[in-house]
């Protein structure tokens, strides 16, 4: 017993030192954190979004260290920061953890990324902000987004159509990959018109972003 009581106190005084440690980083990394997250949602058109990191100091430390970890964020001027679930819609939880990602593009190692409904509340200029970031991101990522925005898709290196049809009284889902001159014609449809200056506004998009071709796939 005394011998294991040795070896207890001995792992606590380890423990202990390296959560004294990973604590300190964290007081140092969550503000500089936030605002480089605030800084990509106000370029991600979302100005008066504000995140933060809270730690809360836990009574005994865990696996993870010892405090607990929580973003926050509030997306309106006038407003205490609150857990993301309590103050982020979908399209805003979207754009959120684009921001994330874009912040720490070379740090993680999740090799392919999904983002659906990334374009909700967007158009124009934040359009094709978050299309750029979209694009930036995929040089470390296998990136696929689900959008009707047509600065977003217009950046993917493979662009997939989705339909439903009904035959017999069944109804099905098919997907395609689009050559370049069907690519053309569903941008063209995104913008909203069939007429020759949406479509050659659609190939002004197709070519903008074929300068930086990236591995970024949309559905």
């Amino acid at each position: 017993l005394a011998t294991l009581r040795a070896t207890a106190d001995r792992l606590r005084t380890e423990l202990d030192a390296a959560c004294g440690k990973l604590s300190r980083a964290r007081a140092v990394a969550a503000p500089k954190l936030g605002a480089q997250v605030t800084a990509e949602l106000a370029r991600l058109g979302m100005p008066a979004a504000r995140f933060s990191v809270q730690l809360t100091q836990l009574a005994e430390p865990c696996a993870s260290g010892g405090e607990e970890i929580e973003f926050l964020m509030t997306t309106n001027p006038g407003e205490d920061p609150r857990p993301l679930a309590k103050v982020a819609s979908g399209g805003e939880l979207s754009r959120l953890m684009l921001a994330l990602k874009c912040v720490a593009m070379r740090r993680d190692d999740v090799p392919i990324l999904i983002f659906d409904e990334i374009d909700a509340g967007i158009s124009g200029a934040v359009a094709h902000a978050v299309a750029e970031r979209l694009q930036r991101l995929a040089d470390a990522h296998q990136v696929f987004v689900i959008t009707h925005m047509p600065q977003i898709a217009s950046r993917a290196t493979a662009h997939f159509t989705v339909d439903k049809r009904t035959t017999d009284e069944r109804t099905s889902v098919g997907m395609r990959r689009l050559a370049a001159d069907d690519r053309a014609d569903e941008v063209s449809r995104m913008l909203g018109g069939d007429s020759d200056l949406a479509r050659a506004h659609a190939r002004e998009l197709l070519e903008h972003a074929a300068v930086a071709p990236r591995a970024t796939a949309t559905l």
